[in-house]
């Protein structure tokens, strides 16, 4: 029933419960759990949050019930930080990669990774061979500007891969045209083969794939990579995973830590993206790569996010 619905063992971690609840039981069981629990001491505020967000993942919140109401307002009063998501999925969240899950507690998920194009042995060895001349190049004419508060919001979605699993991840912020030059309209193959990146040591404008990507599509990456996880761990979950997600898309456009959702997602659509990926030692090529180019609004300069893990 909805009041012993809290599971007791100590097998997983309280959100991956959570996301299980969410997920099987239906939206009236669920508030009325939310209803039932609201009130008791003994009920943490965290559980009562991953709980409700679990459950906003899959639309299944009603923001005028009370429970929901109160349980949203102590968070936001409390400066938890789930409290700065919003209660119903945004335009970019509308095609999320979400975990299913059996009554077992086992489940599965698709993943948008690449490689998209599987890159033959020879054309690999050949950029590997590349790499190694790349090393001694000169400095890359786009220097990179970010912080490193800025690097670490960059790689919020993907962080997980980098502690829980065998990932390796690279961020910056690249400076591409003077503050007061004029404006690009896109970036080309050769600017982002000119930014140093290590992802990218050893290609050449051949072997690099450089292509368009909504802010729909550009979100679904995020996410899947920090709620879902990459080769060997879980990610974050629905709860956690989709705050990590948009920690990394307010970063890549440049929307400052202050700013709502609302401006991010404003200024996202501001801004011009693509995927990238590219037959480099750097790129595992199994089944967890990609990499993301943001032109910001400025039109002067672009972040860049790449990720990969391997099993």
């Amino acid at each position: 029933g909805p009041y012993s619905a809290y599971p007791r063992s100590r097998m997983h971690d309280l959100p991956y419960y959570c996301a299980v609840m969410a997920y099987i039981r239906p939206e009236e069981e669920l508030l009325a759990l939310l209803g039932a629990t609201v009130e008791r001491v003994s009920v943490p505020l965290e559980l009562l949050g991953l709980l409700l967000y679990e459950m906003a993942v899959h639309q299944k919140v009603l923001e005028k019930h009370e429970a929901v109401r109160r349980i949203h307002d102590s968070l936001k009063s409390s400066g938890h930080p789930l409290a700065w998501l919003p209660l119903t999925l945004t335009e970019p969240e509308k095609e999320i990669s979400l975990r299913s899950f059996n009554r077992d507690g086992s489940g599965g998920y698709g993943t948008p990774f690449g490689p998209r194009r599987r890159s033959p042995k020879a054309e690999r060895q050949a950029v590997k061979e590349r790499s190694k001349q790349a090393a001694a190049a000169s400095p890359p004419p786009y220097p990179s500007i970010e912080t490193a508060e800025e690097r670490s919001e960059l790689q919020a979605a993907v962080r997980n891969w980098c502690e829980q699993s065998n990932g390796r991840a690279e961020a910056g912020v690249f400076q591409l045209r003077p503050p007061n030059g004029p404006e690009l309209q896109r970036v080309t193959s050769e600017q982002l083969l000119q930014l140093g990146l290590d992802c990218l040591q050893g290609a050449s404008a051949e072997h690099l794939q450089l292509q368009p990507l909504s802010v729909r599509e550009l979100f679904r990456y995020l996410f899947a990579a920090a709620a879902n996880g990459g080769a060997y761990n879980d990610g974050r979950h629905n709860a956690y995973g989709r705050l990590d997600a948009w920690r990394s898309l307010r970063a890549l456009t440049g929307a400052p830590d202050t700013a709502g959702w609302s401006d991010v997602l404003q200024r996202a659509e501001q801004c011009t993206c693509y995927y990238f990926e590219a037959p480099t030692p750097w790129f595992r090529q199994v089944a967890w790569d990609f990499g993301i180019v943001v032109l910001r609004p400025d039109g002067r300069t672009a972040a860049v996010l790449a990720a990969t893990d391997t099993d």
